[in-house]
């Protein structure tokens, strides 16, 4: 019994010493299993014009892969996306550590200065300062202001989505603003009134009292939605600049297709009959692939799925002709059209 209770006591001591060893792992090491990956989503304007990245496109929705961290902060998506997007880099952005209020203010933005004259937003909501944290999938917009304070400024405004696929040639979106109430509280409301712009480019669409719009498209691709409002003399707008990602696919246009009235049309001559068959092409073109079919008629003539028309050795002299239905197909961009033709085929009898 004795034995026993010492190899007890032994184990239990092995046991203490292992939690104790664990117990003074780094905390760091910890940390490091504890990593996550997110990717964020940042939007740059100055006023109501998008900011260029660094290929020369505008600053919108641009993915930022956050790695290595058990957490991230606005800061961390900032500093990401000058590295990664910005012509100048990590050094297009710069904070400063206030001691007054213990915190850190924007002072450098997409190589600009801010004078302090800035806000950004987390998912359409106002964010407290660059220390608030993100999650994966979450869209931050930062803007310069045009105007200052206590004279005119724009208001943060958004799409309540921010991206779209379109299955027809149209979509339907909101636009809204943020404001606050007697208690500092945000408020939204709909934007009445505001362009809504294609690529940069002004359209005849105005958004209605609720602040929506239909806006329409007439190819396939993916556009960037954008509005502006009542721009004065200096450029400052009553809104910052929204955006919404509109992927647009399944537009189809009509198509014609064009047939060669002379390859619809053959002669041969013979002494008494074709002594082997002929064969002649028609002719025609569309935005698609095209194919036929002989709807009737001679059964001297027969026409292929691609437009081979074969005239049967020892046909005799006559007129002999044929109908004929021309397919262009269906495609992404296409509609299926169809025309129907008469085929004329002379044999002539040679003369002396």
């Amino acid at each position: 019994m004795k034995a026993r209770k010492s190899i007890v006591t032994r184990i239990f001591g092995i046991v203490l010493s292992l939690a104790l060893v664990l117990s003074m792992i780094p905390a760091t090491a910890k940390e490091t299993d504890a990593a996550v990956s997110i990717t964020a989503y940042v939007t740059v304007s100055s006023g109501g014009t998008f900011l260029k990245d660094k290929n020369g496109n505008d600053a919108v929705r641009l993915e930022v892969s956050l790695t290595g961290q058990d957490a991230y902060t606005v800061n961390d998506a900032f500093a990401a996306v000058h590295d990664q997007y910005y012509s100048g880099g990590a050094a297009g952005y710069v904070t400063e550590y206030s001691a007054t209020y213990g915190s850190y203010s924007i002072t450098g933005f997409w190589g600009e200065k801010t004078n302090y004259n800035c806000g950004y937003y987390v998912n359409d909501s106002m964010a407290n300062g660059v220390s608030d944290p993100i999650s994966n999938g979450d869209d931050i917009s930062f803007f310069l202001y045009l105007g200052t304070y206590g004279t005119t400024m724009e208001s943060y405004s958004f799409f309540t989505q921010k991206t779209a696929t379109a299955t027809t040639d149209y979509v339907d979106l909101q636009l809204k603003s943020a404001g606050f109430d007697e208690s500092y509280n945000t408020v939204y409301s709909a934007v009445q009134g505001a362009t809504i712009t294609i690529d940069g480019q002004a359209t005849t669409v105005t958004t209605d009292a609720n602040g929506q719009a239909r806006v329409t498209f007439e190819e396939n691709g993916t556009y960037i939605i954008s509005a502006v409002k009542d721009a004065d003399a200096n450029g400052i707008t009553d809104i910052t600049a929204p955006y919404c990602v509109v992927t647009v696919s399944n537009i189809r246009h009509d198509q014609t297709i064009t047939v060669k009235k002379a390859s619809l049309k053959k002669t041969f001559k013979v002494r008494k009959y074709l002594k082997k068959k002929k064969t002649f092409k028609i002719k025609a073109t569309a935005k698609t692939k095209l194919t036929f079919k002989k709807l009737g008629g001679s059964k001297k003539i027969t026409v292929s799925k691609t437009g081979k028309v074969t005239v049967k050795k020892k046909t005799k002299p006559g007129i002999y002709k044929v109908r004929i239905k021309i397919t262009a197909a269906e495609s992404d961009e296409y509609n299926s059209a169809t025309v129907k033709k008469t085929l004329k085929i002379t044999v002539k009898k040679k003369t002396k």
